[in-house]
């Protein structure tokens, strides 16, 4: 599926809150994962399969690209971009040969004292790409 969404409610001080997905990655590279948060104080990693855990520390030595950043609804730039809905966004993206399998995407709320939304999605580069076609 080049598409798919799912949505976690993180509880508080928990060490790893997690959600499954299935994915045949494009060979080329740039599929992505997107985690959209309410609160800032959870920490986002992904397992790939095999086990490989890619975080902020690891991703750049590992292939993958790490990045967060945070839309308010001030700078929102499409209702129906998902990488532009509010909230603080964590985004992995997948290297070249990055292999098919169940990724996990895991969300980290030791430092947050409330329970957090997690909008989390994967996008293959291929739909996006076409999709500028449009």
């Amino acid at each position: 599926m080049p598409w798919d969404t799912r949505s976690l409610v993180v509880p508080p001080n928990s060490a790893s809150s997690s959600v499954q997905f299935i994915a045949d990655p494009i060979t080329t590279g740039g599929d992505i994962f997107d985690v959209v948060l309410d609160n800032p104080a959870v920490a986002v990693t992904l397992t790939a399969p095999g086990g490989t855990l890619v975080n902020a520390i690891s991703a750049a030595g590992l292939g993958y690209q790490y990045s967060v950043y945070t839309v308010t609804p001030s700078n929102t730039p499409s209702p129906i971009n998902p990488l532009g809905l509010p909230g603080t966004h964590t985004v992995i993206v997948l290297p070249a040969g990055a292999p098919t399998g169940t990724y996990m995407v895991n969300a980290d709320s030791t430092l947050a004292s409330v329970p957090s939304l997690a909008r989390i999605s994967r996008h293959s580069m291929l739909v996006l790409t076409d999709d500028l076609d449009l």
